[in-house]
């Protein structure tokens, strides 16, 4: 019992609430089921031509299909701005709404397990403060490498007793959602990276798996960032498809920033059959690299995974200077 309830304080405290709401962005994708919005919620002006307005927030039918779509001109409605399931507006968009929003090269940010928006927006505001960004209005002259498109899976958001189910039912799910907008992904000519955090990244390997099985070799990202990765600490070995599958997603490198002293990731081998995570055991899966993946997967051991609000568990260092400054160094701008 003792055991169970040091996973429980460690998976339960995986994402902190900041107590800045960031309000605006400009490109939001969801696979969390989106409504006409009868009032626009004075967006009648945000949106061009007919693109229509639709609103989210928070849902607990995690098991539930639907269909992934890319808003833009994402705004918190302000009568729900102090609740802590507030609803978002905003007008269905397109490749071209993806491709003209800023001429920096886009970064998708994929989420982990026990995450609703209001705290994927948060942690994704935060890496736009830290690049002096306006995320409502991206300007050349004060924001840095990367324009960044917060990425929302539906989750339960109940904490440690629903991991199993965000990884059996919702990661599954959200994978097949994001692989219908994969031609959304891959084509166009802006550069885009993506970075998955935790839970994030068994959606990835699925991702990759369904696009494998469409046989589709062009890669769709620059680079891939594999952050506080919870997945399997072989995935990447001789003889796995899954670590083939997510390289051939990557035309430039694929990223695993890892952390000996990940605390969420000890936790979650207790449901997972006492198995390994990568994120926590970089070393091992470097020294086991599938040889013909030795110039496409690079490790990177973060030295200080507790910092900039990441403890105490030292699992949430996605948008923490160390990471970050890893992002931007392989940026290519």
């Amino acid at each position: 019992m003792k055991v169970l309830a040091i996973h429980t304080i460690l998976l339960t405290l995986l994402h902190p609430v900041f107590t800045l709401d960031y309000e605006k962005f400009s490109i939001v994708i969801t696979n969390i089921a989106v409504s006409a919005d009868s009032d626009s919620s004075g967006m009648s002006d945000e949106c061009d031509g007919d693109d229509e307005i639709k609103k989210f927030s928070e849902s607990k039918a995690v098991s539930s299909e639907n269909e992934a779509v890319l808003l833009y001109n994402v705004r918190m409605g302000k009568e729900t701005k102090n609740d802590n399931k507030p609803t978002y507006f905003g007008c269905v968009g397109s490749l071209d709404n993806l491709e003209t929003t800023s001429d920096k090269k886009i970064l998708f940010s994929v989420h982990g397990f026990n995450e609703k928006p209001k705290k994927h927006l948060n942690f994704s505001g935060r890496y736009h403060e830290k690049q002096l960004c306006d995320t409502a209005n991206d300007s050349t002259d004060t924001c840095r490498d990367y324009f960044i498109v917060p990425v929302i899976w539906n989750t339960s958001g109940n904490g440690l007793k629903d991991y199993l189910k965000d990884k059996n039912k919702g990661a599954p799910i959200a994978a097949r959602n994001f692989a219908d907008l994969s031609m959304l992904l891959k084509n166009g000519n802006s550069p885009k990276s993506i970075m998955v955090h935790s839970m994030g990244n068994y959606i990835l390997k699925m991702f990759a798996e369904d696009i494998a099985e469409e046989e589709i070799e062009t890669p769709y990202f620059d680079d891939i960032f594999m952050v506080a990765p919870d997945v399997r600490v072989g995935i990447f070995d001789e003889g796995s498809t899954d670590g083939v599958n997510i390289a051939k997603l990557a035309s430039a490198k694929v990223h695993v920033l890892w952390a000996k002293r990940d605390y969420a990731l000890f936790g979650r081998r207790f449901f997972n059959n006492r198995e390994k995570a990568i994120g926590a055991n970089g070393r091992i899966a470097e020294r086991k690299l599938n040889p013909s993946l030795k110039n496409k997967v690079i490790f990177h051991k973060i030295r200080r995974p507790c910092a900039d609000g990441a403890g105490p568990i030292c699992h949430n260092y996605h948008f923490a200077d160390e990471a970050i400054g890893i992002y931007h160094k392989y940026s290519g701008n």
